[in-house]
């Protein structure tokens, strides 16, 4: 099975390092938070689990959003956009390079303290019947 390009669901804000995650941010960008199958190998071979407070970030190909190697330090990205749920880009790069499926990583690590999860979505409860009927 190839791999294709993953979609990109909801929307990101993306501050520079430097900004004021009050303001506006610098980048607004469509993505996709994913964890899973995804892992990591080092220098010698053997398998490691990212940190429990790390997620991956997708992005369409060519998303201005930077890490910790570009000059002034890693973008914050607030997804879904409004939630207060931020991260912290520590490492980007491109997957899928010169293929149809090309598109930007981001490894992001969760800035606490988090916002209380919005609570759950209930359907109404359907009206009663007529008693007796």
């Amino acid at each position: 099975m190839p791999f294709v390009v993953p979609t990109f669901p909801v929307m990101a804000n993306i501050w520079r390092a430097a900004s004021d995650v009050a303001g506006d941010p610098d980048v607004v960008a469509p993505c996709n938070v994913a964890f899973g199958k995804r892992v990591t190998t080092s220098a010698g071979g053997g398998v490691f689990e990212l940190d429990e407070l790390a997620a991956y970030l997708l992005f369409p190909r060519g998303t201005d959003i930077r890490d910790n190697t570009m000059a002034g330090g890693a973008d914050r990205v607030e997804v879904p956009v409004d939630s207060g749920r931020l991260y912290r880009a520590e490492y980007v790069n491109d997957l899928g390079t010169g293929f149809p499926n090309e598109h930007r990583f981001a490894v992001g690590v969760k800035l606490v303290p988090w916002p209380a999860p919005l609570p759950p979505v209930f359907e109404p409860a359907p009206e009663p019947g007529p008693v007796g009927g």
